[in-house]
């Protein structure tokens, strides 16, 4: 498991901080710690989701907000490794339920359920007023996961149990 370091240098202090963000479906802080030619790319390619701008991705945010039910998420980082403008970090999201913690997710009010793990791969880049913003993520996902969650969104929007 990872432990956070006591002064993280400024980079992995913006990851920190939009770990934060993303895990208390902050959509202003998201926003401030993204460049304005912001990409983020879903891999494999065979996972069919396009890539997003910051607009796109923030709306994305939003709409995954809500199918989960805003449950605030734990996104339990197991490692991360640093590079000149570059860090990647393997997770796995984790709900946090009224009476425990549990990585049995719980299930957003959809009735869909959602288990994942993934790997962030993020670019910083420095900004005219010096400060690090993410330009690029590329998120390499669970496409068995996925794949079982369309199916079961599909299922469900036809009425089908």
């Amino acid at each position: 498991m990872y432990t956070r370091p006591t002064n993280p240098s400024p980079q992995l202090l913006t990851v920190l901080n939009w770990f934060d963000a993303i895990t208390r479906w902050d959509f202003d802080t998201l926003a401030s710690l993204l460049s304005d030619d912001y990409v983020h790319s879903t891999l494999p390619a065979s996972a069919g989701d396009p890539d997003k701008n910051k607009e796109e991705g923030i709306a994305h945010a939003k709409v995954s907000a809500q199918m989960l039910g805003g449950q605030h998420l734990n996104l339990e980082i197991y490692d991360v490794n640093e590079g000149e403008q570059k860090i990647w970090a393997h997770y796995a999201d984790v709900f946090l339920h009224t009476f425990q913690k549990t990585r049995l997710y719980a299930k957003p009010p959809s009735g869909l359920t959602y288990d994942s793990e993934s790997i962030f791969l993020f670019t910083l880049s420095p900004q005219k007023d010096g400060q690090l913003k993410i330009s690029v993520i590329k998120d390499f996902v669970d496409t068995k996961t996925m794949a079982d969650l369309l199916a079961s969104a599909i299922k469900g929007s036809d009425g089908e149990n």
